[in-house]
């Protein structure tokens, strides 16, 4: 019998969390599925966290050197079994009955995507204080293709690449990886996800699904540094040679690869690193003659020292 979800899961280090993250599918009341755990060279009790469920047929486990979480998403794609793809961080849960939601939907129609909203949970009282974007669509539809729903997003400003936010049907992106050996990897992804098969038929609810704790250390509350920078710069190299092979001419495409050289423009201020250095300048100035530029962006490419105020007040009013 097919499965109709893969649930994938890179593990690295996350001992503190694994147990929470692993019963929170296996207590749903939908049976049909599959979790695929990848344990990335952890140097914690992660690994034998995995074993003690070791008698559980749901449960697959790979081993491998640490290579990153790309390549742990990657090497679960290889062997995932399921119609439908959802890709879970290991420190993260999924809310109750999310399986069965998202199997009525797609026994509804055979949606190629289904998009649905994520809710933050915290580990400490000061994190919450800090404040922090809702993972919320802003359009709920039955129907809507690829393409339509990436420009609507883009026009709200509220494009959510996290993959724990939709699934997706394998069978129609079985050549989808994510870029091995950077941050940031889930930008070109979704875009691919998105451009390869812009006429796909997608279905965005309202419910959230994905469960995302903020902690400290983690990818999103950890200082930054150049591999972060480079993870943008990476990311951003992919989109725009996605743009010329496929010959997309698109607003909204454009528009994302811009709000992607701001984060990379916005990193190396954030970690002190001289916008004066020549490459750093030379990847800045390329960004210039990118179409789909706001105001803003188009200052921070002239002038990024602009932002070091916008940092400083942002800090100041934190700290406040």
């Amino acid at each position: 019998m097919e499965k109709i979800f893969s649930i994938i899961i890179p593990v690295y280090n996350v001992e503190k969390y694994l147990n929470e993250c692993i019963d929170s599918i296996l207590n749903q009341d939908f049976e049909n599925y599959e979790i695929i755990c990848v344990d990335d060279g952890s140097t914690d009790n992660s690994y034998s966290i995995l074993e003690s469920y070791g008698d559980n047929e749901k449960l697959k486990i790979i081993k491998q050197k640490n290579k990153g979480q790309s390549s742990a998403r990657n090497i679960a794609l290889e062997m995932a079994q399921g119609k439908y793809i959802w890709f879970i961080d290991s420190d993260d849960k999924i809310s109750k009955d999310s399986l069965s939601i998202l199997y009525e939907k797609i026994s509804y129609k055979d949606y190629d995507i289904v998009f649905f909203n994520a809710i933050n949970f915290f580990e400490t009282n000061f994190l919450e204080k800090k404040g922090w974007r809702e993972y919320v669509r802003k359009n709920i539809m039955e129907e809507v293709n690829a393409k339509s729903f990436f420009e609507l997003e883009m026009k709200d400003n509220n494009l959510f690449v996290q993959p724990g936010m939709y699934i997706y049907k394998r069978e129609g992106y079985k050549n989808l990886r994510f870029i091995n050996g950077i941050l940031h990897e889930d930008n070109p992804f979704f875009a691919e996800l998105i451009w390869s098969e812009p006429d796909a038929i997608c279905s965005i609810i309202k419910e959230g699904l994905y469960l995302r704790r903020i902690r400290e250390d983690s990818t999103m509350t950890k200082n930054k540094n150049m591999n972060h920078y480079n993870g943008y710069k990476e990311s951003i190299n992919k989109l725009v040679s996605l743009k010329n092979e496929n010959k997309i001419k698109n607003y909204s495409y454009d528009k994302f690869i811009i709000r992607l050289a701001y984060g990379c423009v916005s990193t190396a201020l954030s970690i002190k690193k001289p916008i004066t250095d020549l490459n750093i300048r030379k990847d800045i100035f390329k960004y210039l003659f990118l179409h789909g530029k706001s105001a803003k962006s188009y200052i921070a490419f002239i002038l990024p020292e602009v932002l070091i105020i916008k940092h400083f007040i942002k800090k100041l009013t934190r700290k406040i």
